[in-house]
């Protein structure tokens, strides 16, 4: 219930504003002042719904531009009184995970497992992604459920065992739309289980059809067969286990079969991405 009234303009308790002087949001508070709500932004002139809202940080954000406020929510962006219909709401039936590519980000000196993990979960925070709204309300964007898909000269990570997950790319002011295709593992965690071409749009779309390049990853990893990644490490290009930029990295490349995961030698001084899981 509204009890109070400001002026200037006249409005009830509660009610928001845009100042266009100050370029922020004011509400009515119960004292009768228009207060200044944080978190704003300047108008814009169009809102194209492409203006940033991926990190965690970014929600809450609001954007006053062709008459409408719109607000930066987990579910990308909302605008108030049109109701819910952002392109990428979060897909309630997927109980999953994912397999996500964060295509160029890094030298081969970023830390072994556990550094490729923390690049994983910033990149993975910070990016665009097709899911990645399922995998916030669901608490799956965390150290304990996010992984490097890697073998760092002795260990190698893989999936959780008879566990599906969805591909996805990250990438800077992405769409969210590259991905949706599935894999299932098998009882000890390995797939993808079948010879099928990451590089089509529903899975990495790695041939020159996003950003316009060929992706590479760094893997680390063996050949194994053309329908299971290895589960050893290949026994010298691993940037001596991710903590140097001399030597070679073994990477993953577009291609069906081994290329998959073990498609070349790269220079641990060149930049590559991570494949990363999100565990379900």
């Amino acid at each position: 219930m509204a009890y109070a009234a400001c002026a200037s303009p006249a409005a009830p308790e509660g009610s928001l504003k845009y100042d266009s002087s100050t370029h922020k949001f004011r509400y009515c508070d119960d004292s009768n002042t228009w207060q200044a709500l944080g978190g704003d932004v300047a108008a814009v002139n169009r809102f194209r719904g492409t203006e940033a809202c991926a990190a965690e940080s970014d929600h809450g954000r609001m954007i006053f531009g062709d008459a409408y406020i719109h607000v930066c929510t987990p579910y990308g962006w909302r605008t108030l009184g049109l109701g819910f219909t952002s392109p990428n709401p979060p897909d309630a039936s997927w109980t999953g995970g994912y397999f996500v590519l964060v295509p160029s980000i890094t030298k081969g000196n970023f830390g072994g497992r556990n550094g490729a993990k923390n690049i994983c979960l910033s990149e993975l925070a910070s990016r665009n992604w097709k899911g990645k709204a399922n995998a916030y309300m669901r608490g799956m964007l965390s150290s304990s459920k996010v992984r490097a898909f890697l073998c760092d000269g002795s260990t190698c990570e893989n999936g959780q065992p008879s566990t599906s997950y969805r591909f996805a790319l990250a990438t800077v002011g992405g769409t969210a739309s590259v991905g949706g295709d599935s894999f299932t593992t098998d009882g000890s965690g390995v797939g993808p289980g079948d010879n099928s071409d990451w590089s089509v749009a529903t899975k990495f779309d790695m041939e020159n059809r996003t950003e316009g390049y060929q992706w590479m990853y760094w893997t680390g990893r063996n050949a194994g067969t053309s329908t299971a990644w290895a589960t050893t490490s290949h026994s010298v290009d691993v940037c001596s286990g991710w903590a140097s930029t001399g030597g070679n990295g073994r990477v993953g490349s577009t291609g069906t079969g081994t290329s998959r995961w073990n498609s070349n030698y790269s220079s641990c001084n060149g930049n590559a991405g991570l494949v990363c899981f999100v565990d379900p």
